[in-house]
């Protein structure tokens, strides 16, 4: 896209051509995202997550929860045999926390998606769950997928001290100079 946000330039079989560059919408994205997660197309999703505005992110991810624009019955290719909205937003939660793991860097663009898809998973989960303190099925798969994640801020919250030192003395060497 060029300066404006609106048009964009493409090279195909060396000619030049325009189009305009529409803003995604909540049906758009859901269509977008089922498509991607139900084929297993990691370059459909990453298209998905190029979406940046929050409200078309929460109304996406919640229309996917309830299943909405499903595309029929077929199956997942990410092994879970299922593509009930359920399964579908485990998997997106899968892909995420996945996609942070290996390039952290990325943490401030899917964080507010990671943040989306959790609310979801358990506000749904919490309706089926009344007592809201035994953890069920679901709730272990949910932990078990998120893992990664825990595992990866770990490893940050304990190298903050060293990095902290690290830091002062590089202060302190900084002001002797």
């Amino acid at each position: 896209a060029n300066g404006n946000g609106n048009t964009s330039t493409t090279l195909v079989n060396g000619s030049s051509t325009k189009f305009i560059v529409k803003a995604a919408t909540s049906d758009s994205l859901v269509i977008l995202l089922r498509q991607a997660l139900l084929a297993n197309d990691d370059s459909q999703l990453e298209v998905a997550l190029q979406v940046s505005d929050k409200r078309v992110i929460e109304n996406s991810i919640l229309e996917l929860s309830r299943g909405g624009y499903d595309s029929g019955s077929s199956t997942a290719k990410d092994g879970t045999g299922s593509s009930g909205s359920g399964e579908v937003i485990v998997v997106l939660l899968t892909k995420l926390v996945t996609r942070i793991s290996r390039k952290p860097a990325r943490a401030q663009q899917l964080s507010f998606w990671i943040r989306t898809v959790l609310v979801a998973l358990l506000s749904s989960n919490s309706s089926a769950n009344e007592d809201g303190f035994s953890m069920g099925k679901a709730e272990r798969d949910i932990a078990s997928r998120l893992a990664p994640l825990r595992s990866m801020l770990s490893e940050r919250v304990e190298s903050l001290p060293a990095l902290l030192r690290l830091e002062g003395r590089l202060g302190l060497i900084g002001k002797q100079f």
